[in-house]
């Protein structure tokens, strides 16, 4: 078992201000183990599913995309120049450029 498997749901979110990964699946004892002996993740009984912190190692846990640039960066951006950013990063990414690479020419 992994978490390509079919009854593990990813969703990108945020919990208490911070960046989160939900993780959603019907209750099973089985998965519960699996995902509490693989992760640090955690209940939260107000939005009655299982999380993580958003961060790379995770995303790449669970075959998520890897975020490219925060939203403190986006928010630095004038709106007619994200379009722009958009293009040159799926530039970068067409080339075969590394994930390190994309995010050093993004942030700077």
């Amino acid at each position: 078992m992994d978490f390509s498997d079919k009854r593990y749901h990813f969703e990108p979110g945020e919990y208490n201000g911070k960046q989160v990964i939900w993780i959603r699946f019907e209750k099973d004892n089985q998965l519960i183990s699996y995902l509490r002996n693989h992760t640090k993740a955690r209940w939260s009984a107000s939005k009655k599913s299982w999380y993580v912190t958003d961060n790379r190692y995770y995303r790449e846990l669970f075959g998520l995309k890897p975020v490219i640039a925060g939203k403190e960066v986006l928010s630095k951006i004038h709106a007619k120049n994200l379009p722009a950013l958009k293009r040159f990063q799926e530039q970068i990414i067409l080339k075969g450029y590394s994930e390190n690479t994309l995010r050093t020419y993004t942030l700077e």
